[in-house]
């Protein structure tokens, strides 16, 4: 497995497992939806990227691949603390948008 698909796996099955405590968490409906819908990108990154090869010697490619991993890492961190649900969103969209751009460097 490639460390640019290991990212984005790590951000999609982070968010599977924090999914039911981050839906709990939020205070309304509009922080539901966006909590659903950056989960929903995150699996759609990682089937995007399953069973693809990305060019691993590409400077883009190991650029977004070092930001998703600090993406992830901060992102397994405001899980960890779920003291303010709005916070957390916001690293996690940032790190689904990161996960995002490392996708697009996959072969269609």
């Amino acid at each position: 497995m490639s460390e640019s698909f290991a990212v984005l796996e790590s951000q999609y099955f982070t968010l599977h497992r924090n999914l039911s405590g981050m839906l709990s968490a939020c205070k309304d409906e509009t922080e539901r939806t966006r909590v659903r819908t950056e989960y929903a990108q995150a699996r759609g990154n990682y089937w995007r990227a399953q069973n693809k090869v990305f060019d691993e010697g590409n400077a883009e490619v190991l650029k977004a691949t070092a930001e998703a991993k600090a993406g992830q890492a901060k992102m397994e961190q405001a899980l960890a603390h779920l003291e303010s649900i709005a916070t957390a969103i916001e690293i996690v969209a940032a790190a689904v948008r990161t996960g995002t751009r490392l996708a697009s460097f996959v072969p269609v």
